[in-house]
């Protein structure tokens, strides 16, 4: 089997929920040996979907991990962490800072015994300013306080809420790049750094064409109102007949628009006077909406996206979870995968969305039971079968059916 970019790597996840795990997930899948320290009563995030017969949400982020199930509290717990951070390449965290702290797991302390390691950490507000320290999710800080919830929700309306780990995900992803820029600075160099991004930056980042036009002196939110006129109805929302929604996005209009006119069988608009160039659909854009929209009114999804597909028209449609699952084209790209063991409410998974040429992800396998690997992993840095049985007798250590 043909190594993988990052089978050399021993990454220690030493976080919960999702945010700072996740990115060791996306290290997971391209070979590294990531260790999930969890305290003995598990990361919280094992019990969330306590009610459903399925933790799918902790089968997605703590899939290929190994578990280490111990209890930070007591010194003998911080002794055994230290020793395996002593020998690993990465540290990733979510912690608050001044839990890190009081710890002695800040990157001050631990660079000192691993100048090699890389310290990776993801905060909700940053690690400056009078927030440093609070607590965040992703739907309060990456949605809410970036401006992002204010921005999506219709005029007049109550704000809306994210989907569960929308703004986690992609911030994990922003670490993992982190991560790999610090690991080749090391290469170069042979030093560790610390390398981290939070929550809110990646909320601004991700609503920050709305925020640079505030700077401009363009307030989007303000000037929105629920009846405004038709901007352009070549970027616009369409209803079909069964009651899908299309989403038409010809930014390169004059190359297009023969296209979509040929796809929805109205050719005469070439020649209407109305729509004959790009200032006079403007100046028409709600008559041409309303052709447009009746157009589309009159026919099914599945009897529209031939036709536009065969134009080649930049069109998207409103997809319903279940169709994203079985998207051909998704599962062709490998955006939806299969996992190593498929049980009920696991069969497939979802990658990580980045991808290298010649190389072949890890093949999904379960996520691991509490303290699954314990023993192991400490006998793996020499921690004697006779310290391990002090540390389980002393509730330092747990290992199932110990």
């Amino acid at each position: 089997m043909a190594r993988l970019p990052l089978d050399q790597l021993r990454v220690i996840d030493l976080g919960s929920w999702i945010a700072g795990p996740a990115a060791a997930t996306m290290m997971s899948d391209f070979g590294a040996d990531v260790i999930k320290v969890e305290p003995p009563e598990g990361d919280p995030y094992r019990n969330v979907l306590a009610a459903q017969p399925v933790n799918y949400f902790w089968l997605l982020d703590a899939r290929n991990k190994r578990s280490l199930a111990i209890d930070l509290k007591q010194d003998a717990g911080l002794a055994v962490l230290l020793r395996l951070i002593d020998v690993s390449d990465v540290f990733v965290t979510n912690y608050r800072t001044n839990l890190l702290q009081r710890l002695m797991l800040d990157y001050a302390t631990l660079s000192k015994r691993n100048p090699g390691l890389i310290y990776a950490q993801i905060t909700g507000y940053g690690e400056t300013g009078p927030e440093a320290d609070k607590t965040g999710f992703d739907v309060t800080t990456w949605w809410a306080r970036s401006g992002l919830q204010d921005f999506m929700r219709a005029p007049g309306q109550k704000p809306i809420s994210s989907a569960p780990g929308m703004g986690d995900h992609p911030t994990a992803s922003t670490l993992f790049g982190a991560i790999m820029m610090a690991l080749y600075q090391r290469e170069r160099t042979g030093k560790g750094s610390k390398v981290g991004t939070s929550l809110i930056a990646n909320g601004a980042w991700s609503n920050s064409m709305i925020l640079q036009g505030m700077v401009a002196g363009t307030d989007w939110v303000a000037n929105r109102q629920a009846d405004a006129p038709i901007v352009n109805a070549l970027n616009s929302l369409y209803a079909t007949q069964d009651g899908r929604w299309v989403h038409l996005a010809l930014h390169n209009a004059g190359k297009e628009w023969p296209k979509l006119v040929r796809a929805l069988n109205r050719t005469e608009l070439l020649t209407d006077q109305r729509f004959v160039n790009a200032e006079a659909r403007a100046a028409n854009a709600v008559e041409l909406q309303r052709i447009i929209a009746e157009t589309f009114a009159a026919r099914t999804l599945d009897e529209i996206k031939p036709s536009l597909q065969r134009e080649a028209v930049t069109f998207g449609f409103t997809a319903s979870p279940t169709e994203v699952i079985n998207d051909p084209q998704l599962r062709a790209t490998g955006v939806i995968t299969p996992v190593a063991s498929p049980a009920e409410g696991y069969a497939v998974t979802i990658s990580s969305p980045i991808w290298m040429d010649g190389v072949t992800k890890r093949t999904p396998r379960t996520a691991p039971a509490l303290g699954q690997h314990s023993a192991k992993i400490l006998a793996e840095i020499g921690v004697t079968a006779e310290e391990i049985e002090k540390l389980l007798a002393a509730k330092v250590l747990l290992m199932p059916n110990a």
